[in-house]
Formats: structure tokens, sequence, C-alpha cells
């Protein structure tokens, strides 16, 4: 199965979910943490909406 994400080109690209992953620093008291990508509703529904490109 894969994800649609949207690139920063506003392409459509396909990754892998649960790949992909990122280590961000967050402000506290989150901190640093590893993110990841996963399938979600707005991954479905946003290339569709007017208006968005990235």
């Amino acid at each position: 199965m894969k994800t649609i994400v949207l690139g920063g080109a506003g392409k459509l690209v396909e990754r892998p979910p649960q790949s992909g992953e990122q280590t961000l620093v967050l402000p506290e008291p989150f901190g640093e943490l590893n993110f990841i990508r996963s399938q979600h509703s707005e991954v479905a529904t946003v290339p569709f909406a007017k208006g968005i490109r990235e």
C-alpha cells in the first residue's frame, strides 16, 4: 500500500506508509521527536481541494 504525498512543487508522489523517518525539534514540552509518513484522510482529500498547491 502506498501513501500519496503532495510534494514541494505541487506534484503528487507515492511513498510507502511508515517510511521517511525524520527527526524534528519541537518546542517544550515535546522536544526532539521522530516522525514518519502515515496514511490519513487528508492525504486522500487535500489533493482535490480547490486552491491548494502545496
